[in-house]
């Protein structure tokens, strides 16, 4: 009775809805002769989500609680690694299983492709809910939990798909619509400058298109016929520009290539692309090519300041002469010293170069303490990470205040596999004794973001070519006036909100009010605890300098650095000397 009620309902709403643009319907593809109600609770379907997803874990859990609460059983709730159930499954998302994608493929023929529609259907006796985003399967699995979940019960005929037009603009490129392309962008140094206009150009399109366009890697083999392609990604087709400050919108066929100089030209060509589609509807398909100056474009961060490194800046730079701090220590005899001949520049690239003789290890230390002092915005460096055991380098902000912060924006212990984040607050007594709290910190991986204690209660080890010494990556740093985030290759990897009382031990908010000055540094062969090669084991926080290795010679002991940014938004402290 439920069942019919419930087609009675879909069918005098699709009635009340001519005319309208958002619909929904439930149809039957078998005579009614065929038609049967099946009990997926009296054939224990098992409940089946993709894995590794977490997000498709959390809705499979909703289904599974709906189940257990209405009838007392608990379904079999696991990922579709698994085996096929041989009783019948509940499948949701975009899972292994064949059904999935009939289920996709049904969706894409019966609706528009826009980002909230969703289908709940059987399929070979299996259940299926599909949607366009995230969102609609959220949307699906809440409708499917209503209609379904009371008496666990459906027709086998049962196909329910919502579409959604309903007051959108039509969109294309060419005469392409816009809903068939996808976005592709770097895998490794992408800005994240660039991925915020990205970011704003896909929600102006979902807003006014009801798209949510799909986003991929350039490491992703599957290469689609319409593509926007942004940056320097490894494409064919692809130009490099080799003048900073120009930029580039290129249609070939039906692909649409945007691309810059530097950050900055790449990420006006993307707002320039999205602002004249999401205007007009369409876009001119004539090929675009112009110049950035600091006025373009309405962007709330601007460049204030940056060192593109075509030669040694000693008017940005303080670059320091001379043998470490003793509490540095060192290895085989040797200490630690800062050297100005272990920094140069060439191709207009930064090199700071670890090396070692009789008498030291040499690193480097450059700052900006008497060109640059700011108050909030986003820091960013494109780098490529040095490799060996005993270098220790990074970028870094600070204050010369008794009482400040540290922002180890990226701080890398050779070898480069991975590298950490940290917010330090310092605070200096009566007595002249400094203590350190660490507010936030993480490790992070090319593959994982780990918490300080994930990291070290079971250090991983990794592979070589996994190390960021392979190739460029960014790193950044976003502080505002409540909140500090750490960026990689365009991409969050954690915050830490520090106005937030609940998340605090201690009141130090005053702290972040404090300017700051960058770091670039290099510490070779250090030895805090005075420790000897059988001391130093693979979980170790710093491994001891491996003599006559060969990344001493091959150019990998080089911590290269290709730029160093400072953005900020209007009102923001900045203090140019």
């Amino acid at each position: 009775m439920k069942e019919i009620l419930s087609v009675m309902i879909v069918v005098l709403l699709i009635f009340i809805s001519v005319g309208c643009s958002k619909s929904s319907s439930e149809s039957s593809g078998s005579d009614e002769s065929d038609v049967s109600i099946l009990s997926f609770i009296e054939k224990e379907y098992t409940i089946i989500r993709p894995e590794n997803d977490s997000n498709i874990a959390q809705l499979a859990m909703k289904v599974f609680q709906a189940i257990k609460q209405s009838t007392g059983v608990r379904l079999v709730n696991t990922d579709d690694y698994n085996r096929v159930s041989d009783n019948g499954e509940i499948l949701i998302g975009n899972t292994n299983r064949p059904e999935s994608a009939e289920a996709y493929d049904r969706l894409l023929q019966l609706g528009t492709g826009r980002a909230a529609e969703y289908i709940i259907c059987v399929i070979n006796g299996n259940i299926v809910i599909q949607a366009m985003s995230y969102d609609a399967l959220e949307t699906a699995v809440d409708r499917f939990i209503a209609d379904y979940c009371d008496e666990c019960t459906v027709r086998t005929d049962l196909q329910y798909v919502f579409t959604d037009t309903e007051g959108y603009v039509d969109m294309s490129i060419g005469n392409t619509n816009i809903g068939n392309y996808t976005v592709v962008i770097p895998e490794y140094n992408l800005s994240y400058i660039v991925k915020m206009k990205i970011d704003e150009m896909l929600k102006e399109i979902y807003e006014k298109s009801g798209y949510m366009l799909n986003v991929v890697k350039d490491s992703s083999q599957n290469e689609s016929e319409c593509e926007i392609v942004i940056d320097n990604c490894n494409r064919n087709g692809v130009k490099s520009i080799t003048e900073r400050d120009s930029y580039e919108i290129r249609f070939e066929d039906e692909k649409v290539y945007i691309n810059g100089g530097r950050n900055y030209s790449t990420a006006y060509a993307v707002e320039l692309f999205f602002k004249n589609i999401v205007d007009d509807g369409s876009v001119n398909t004539e090929n675009t090519a112009g110049k950035y100056t600091e006025q373009s474009g309405d962007g709330e961060y601007r460049l204030v300041w940056n060192d593109d490194f075509d030669t040694l800046d000693t008017t940005k730079w303080r670059i320091k002469h001379g043998e470490g701090s003793a509490s540095y220590g060192g290895w085989f005899g040797r200490s630690t010293f800062r050297s100005a001949d272990n920094v140069s520049v060439d191709d207009s690239k930064l090199y700071i170069t670890g090396t070692y003789d009789d008498s030291y290890f040499y690193g480097a230390w450059m700052d900006t303490s008497q060109a640059l002092n700011f108050t909030y915005g986003y820091i960013e460096m494109s780098a490529r990470a040095a490799d060996g055991d005993g270098i220790w380098h990074d970028l870094w902000t600070w204050s010369d205040e008794p009482d400040h912060l540290e922002f180890d924006i990226m701080e890398c212990w050779g070898p480069g596999d991975a590298y950490v984040s940290v917010i330090h607050e310092f605070i200096v007594d009566d007595n002249n004794n400094r203590t350190d709290h660490t507010a936030k910190q993480v490790h992070v991986t090319k593959n994982k973001v780990y918490s300080s204690a994930e990291w070290w209660g079971n250090r991983p080890e990794y592979k070589q070519d996994n190390s960021f010494w392979n190739e460029f990556h960014t790193y950044g740093c976003e502080w505002t006036e409540d909140k500090v985030t750490f960026f990689r290759d365009g991409e969050e990897m954690t915050s830490y909100a520090y106005t937030d009382a609940a998340e605090r031990e201690y009141d130090r908010e005053y702290l972040y009010r404090k300017p700051h000055y960058l770091i670039l540094s290099m510490l070779v062969g250090s030895n805090y605890s005075n420790s000897s090669p059988e001391d130093i084991t693979a979980s170790s926080w710093m491994q001891y300098p491996k003599l006559d290795a060969d990344y001493w010679t091959n150019g990998r002991a080089s911590f290269i650095v290709e730029y160093v940014q400072l953005y900020q938004k209007p009102g923001q402290y900045l203090s140019l000397n």
